[in-house]
């Protein structure tokens, strides 16, 4: 400061409350006389010398970008294809070794543990770079500073509505309320019950404890609850809907199971939509997902449903639920529903890839997520944060404890099909005896932990989902443990089986059996909808257009019993109205007409199962044809039957449609069974 300057007056108390223009360099100054008041001088606040905030977000954004450079050199470094090739998944560069089957976990465990989730406006966001950590911490600072110098609602970084979501759920109905799709309260209550009795113990993906608070809500006033709590309730009662029969559903809600279904559906895309959930997404939205992708599995086709999964993969991944709770610091409670989401992704991913004619899930095992205790809705608290121990004896998880080590099989599994060659299926039998000695491992591995998990937490008298649990596991693992014995080794060799299509016959047999004790026991305690939700017209249709080639045998007549297994249990292949089911009657009534003739060429006389006489009536045929004459050519009769039953593979590809590509290729080594349906085999109710 220059000394000769003079000192800088300030200006009058008195002045400054009435923010007027004082005169100091009087004393007292106008304005206090005129007020007849003590005029006394005001004391200047001395101002601290700031950076300018163009300087300082300057400077953010040169961090920024020595950030983003130093990713990406450290990426090209290490990661560049022309450089380095690429290493296979679990293996080391200087000492390879093959994967185990004594420790399949291994293969779960990610290459490295770290990570943090970032808060971001409320969304939670998980990241294991930390150059990108840095970077959206720098990009945070910088959104704070641009927007302490704009005013309300103009800053770049706004929330305006995104369009990301219109994608996969844009409104269908934008001037339609949700208000006008929500339940009647009294259905809301009955259909919550439903829920909880028929789903919640197949799917555990929602604490009911916490969920109930909603619907009491709800049906009070169903907009008092946020927008996120009505998707998943719409989701929840879909799932609720679709675990009625035909004749409940009228019953109970007085409109068709199909009717109010697609209802349910339409809100659950329109609240989704409203919410942006690309964009604001967390546990409510993922939970939603889950459960409505899950009542849509029947709407479209394989394919479809496994690439709209990889959307759900996906935000729980971004969410960080491929990593430990524990690992992350979470409470408890979190941790805990975090695992049963997880898990739940995982079995349906595998359960959808196999189904669409993938070897295994493709799922990557970077994660490290622990499998759910056994524990009861009751034991976790929301926001607590007392560690939770598993239960000794049966609890709710029974079945989804089944399900969990299930989807651990199959992701275990995975090893089977690494090789070398495009098609490992294209070797002698010889060479593939080590597969086939681990193929029996991985099965005597799952045998033993299902059992184990039954003595320790299974018990028939612990509810129906128990009873319907302790029914599938020997099944499941008896089918498994056949499926492993290599052609060459199964009974039938040299008689019906000759080569690798007579032997995949009996592969799609053998995951098609036993459906009527599991359908009786589904109907006993409630779970038959699970079982008819996974019902597969596709594989009855290759199953029928290979007993067209086959009218005699055992595994034909076994496979007829299965047939008329499924007509006896779903009605709904009687609605010759629906195109997929009138050409699979067709494909039925000629397959039995071609059985009809041969047996009648032997001399044995067949009679017609109700099932096949009620479609010939509904498809105005008259039965079979007449049996040729004494004196008709052999030669020509056989002729015929080969024409019917090329007829017939014609029509399966009608009924399958583009989903006869999902069906494995039947060109397979003499193996044991091919990958595909390796996994499938719990096609019928996985």
């Amino acid at each position: 400061m220059n000394p000769s300057r003079a000192p800088r007056l300030s200006s009058c108390v008195l002045c400054k409350q009435r923010k007027i223009k004082c005169d100091p360099t009087t004393r007292p100054c106008a304005q206090c006389i005129k007020a007849q008041v003590e005029c006394i001088e005001g004391t200047r606040i001395t101002t601290r010398t700031r950076r300018r905030p163009q300087q300082e977000l300057l400077e953010r954004l040169a961090r920024c970008e020595e950030l983003l450079k130093q990713q990406q050199q450290g990426t090209s470094s290490t990661n560049s294809p022309m450089t380095q090739s690429p290493q296979p998944r679990g293996t080391d560069e200087s000492a390879p070794e093959p994967v185990s089957v004594e420790e399949p976990q291994t293969r779960l465990k990610p290459k490295s543990a770290g990570g943090k989730m970032v808060n971001d406006k409320g969304k939670v966001q998980f990241m294991d770079s930390q150059a990108w950590v840095n970077i959206h911490e720098e990009i945070h600072a910088i959104k704070e500073l641009v927007e302490a110098d704009e005013p309300d609602n103009s800053s770049a970084f706004g929330s305006e509505p995104s369009a990301n979501s219109d994608v996969l759920f844009s409104d269908p109905f934008p001037n339609r309320s949700i208000e006008d799709l929500r339940p009647e309260p009294i259905h809301i209550f009955k259909l919550w019950q439903v829920f909880v009795a028929r789903v919640n113990p197949i799917v555990k993906v929602v604490h009911v404890p916490t969920v109930q608070s909603q619907v009491m809500a709800a049906s009070t006033d169903f907009n008092s609850i946020p927008l996120r709590s009505q998707a998943l309730l719409f989701a929840i009662f879909a799932m609720a809907v679709l675990s009625l029969t035909k004749d409940e559903a009228l019953e109970i809600l007085g409109s068709s199971r199909q009717d109010y279904l697609r209802r349910l559906h339409v809100g659950t895309k329109i609240a989704l939509a409203k919410l942006d959930f690309l964009n604001n997404y967390d546990m409510v939205v993922l939970q939603t997902l889950l459960l409505y992708f899950f009542s849509l599995e029947n709407t479209y086709n394989s394919h479809a449903t496994w690439i709209l999964g990889g959307l759900i993969v996906r935000l729980a991944q971004k969410m960080g639920y491929h990593r430990d709770g524990e690992t992350l610091g979470l409470t408890p409670y979190e941790t805990e529903m975090r695992r049963r989401i997880w898990w739940q992704i995982v079995l349906q991913d595998c359960k959808n890839a196999l189904v669409s004619g993938l070897s295994h899930s493709m799922l990557l095992k970077n994660w490290d997520t622990k499998m759910p205790q056994n524990v009861n809705d009751a034991d976790l608290f929301p926001g607590s944060s007392e560690p939770i121990y598993p239960r000794e004896g049966p609890t709710e998880m029974g079945f989804c404890l089944y399900s969990y080590h299930l989807a651990k099989f199959l992701t275990d599994a995975e090893s089977l099909y690494e090789s070398d060659s495009p098609n490992p299926w294209d070797h002698d039998e010889l060479l593939l005896l080590p597969l086939t000695q681990r193929n029996k491992q991985l099965v005597e591995r799952l045998e033993n932990s299902l059992n184990e998990l039954e003595e320790r937490y299974i018990d028939a008298y612990a509810g129906n989902i128990h009873v319907f649990s302790l029914a599938l596991r020997p099944i499941l693992v008896a089918k498994t443990r056949e499926m492993t014995i290599p052609m060459r080794q199964q009974p039938e060799w040299g008689t019906e089986i000759f080569n690798k299509k007579d032997n995949l016959f009996k592969t799609v047999l053998i995951a098609a059996e036993d459906l009527r004790n599991i359908y009786e026991v589904s109907i006993q305690t409630g779970f038959v909808w699970f079982v008819k939700h996974h019902f597969r017209l596709d594989v009855l249709a290759f199953l029928v257009a290979q007993l067209c080639q086959r009218p005699i045998g055992i595994l034909t007549d076994r496979g007829w019993r299965f047939v008329e297994t499924v007509y006896s249990y779903e009605d709904q292949l009687f609605d010759l109205t629906q195109r997929p089911f009138a050409q699979q009657a067709k494909l039925v009534v000629r397959a039995w007409d071609v059985r009809q003739r041969v047996h009648a060429q032997a001399g044995t006389v067949l009679e017609t199962p109700e099932f096949v006489r009620r479609l010939q009536e509904a498809l105005g045929t008259t039965g079979s044809r007449a049996v040729k004459s004494a004196g008709s050519s052999h030669q020509a009769e056989e002729t015929e039957v080969e024409a019917e039953a090329d007829q017939s593979l014609e029509s399966a590809f009608d009924v399958l449609g583009s989903d006869w590509q999902a069906l494995p290729d039947i060109t397979y080594s003499q193996g044991q069974m091919g990958p595909d349906f390796y996994g499938n085999q719990f096609g019928p109710f996985y």
